[in-house]
């Protein structure tokens, strides 16, 4: 197929695969030419191996939902749309995505990555970092802050969120709690065991999630209440009829403009209702060695495909 590049036979004799868990062994392997092509290269060698001679780095972008947490809704405090808003504003994703992932991912503004046509700009312009904003929707909300740096309402109750931390995946949990804890939050981590399992069944403030579909529409199994379940990855726990209306006429439209509005309007409300606070445009990194050419990416960006390759 035209898709793997090539029309004829396949020209590598051989092609062998090792499995090297450590990600500081595998960057060592290429590096040294032991091995000619690395998946999943680490966001602190990305610097290192694109100043090294003959090594080519490249990010392919996964399309889908962004890297994000959603904000849930059924449970206080994030029950309060201040609160969620509060916890929008309070977030600085740019120096998150600098100390975090040097700076190599795009950041992410709503609840579709920009690899989408469908994707609206005007998510954009919703939200920025602005702390002095947040602390106001937080009074307002009956949160006030301490001499000790928390907030506690009325009643001495702190002001608590809970948030799953999956070491392995979502690195950028504990910058985002210490950000959070500024603002005066108290944040409390657990590292659940099967992620999926646990998020849909429990209902944290804050839970992790992201996702990569090739369909815009696809997204309904992370937002519509019908996905609700068991390994769910709506681990927010979303449940609006607005969004449910709009994703059932969504993947019904089959005029592509009608489908873009019905998208784009998905996309102004769940930002406008704070559901998520977004963080960044997931990419996968791979670096080779100076002698292979051809490799190629499936239309998600996950699976490395070497039909057409050479070296």
């Amino acid at each position: 197929e035209e898709f793997f590049g090539t029309s004829g036979p396949v020209e590598l004799n051989e092609l062998v695969y090792r499995i090297l868990g450590d990600a500081s062994s595998r960057s060592a392997a290429l590096a040294t030419g032991e091995i000619d092509f690395v998946d999943l290269v680490p966001y602190q060698d990305l610097e290192s191996f694109g100043d090294a001679e003959g090594i080519t780095i490249e990010g392919t972008a996964l399309p889908g939902m962004p890297q994000m947490n959603y904000l849930n809704a059924n449970i206080p405090p994030t029950d309060d749309i201040r609160v969620r808003k509060a916890l929008i504003y309070a977030f600085d994703r740019d120096t998150l995505i600098d100390t975090v992932y040097f700076g190599s991912v795009p950041p992410a503004y709503g609840p579709l990555s920009s690899d989408f046509a469908e994707y609206d700009p005007a998510v954009e312009d919703m939200y920025s970092y602005d702390p002095d904003r947040a602390a106001a929707l937080l009074d307002d909300a009956g949160w006030i802050m301490a001499d000790d740096g928390r907030r506690y309402n009325e009643a001495g109750e702190p002001l608590v969120i809970t948030m799953p931390f999956q070491s392995v995946w979502n690195h950028w949990i504990p910058l985002m709690q210490a950000q959070y804890q500024e603002a005066g939050f108290e944040v409390v981590l657990s590292e659940p065991g099967d992620y999926f399992t646990d998020t849909s069944a429990t209902q944290y403030n804050a839970p992790a999630m992201g996702d990569v579909f090739a369909s815009p529409v696809a997204i309904r199994r992370d937002l519509h209440s019908d996905s609700l379940g068991p390994s769910s990855v709506n681990a927010g726990h979303l449940s609006d009829p607005v969004i449910d209306d709009l994703l059932d006429r969504a993947g019904s439209e089959i005029d592509k403009t009608k489908r873009a509005e019905l998208l784009s309007e998905l996309q102004i409300y769940v930002m406008d209702q704070a559901y998520m606070v977004t963080v960044f445009e997931l990419l996968f990194f791979t670096a080779q060695g100076p002698d292979v050419q051809g490799v190629v990416a499936d239309g998600t960006g996950f699976y490395k495909y070497f039909a057409g390759a050479s070296n």
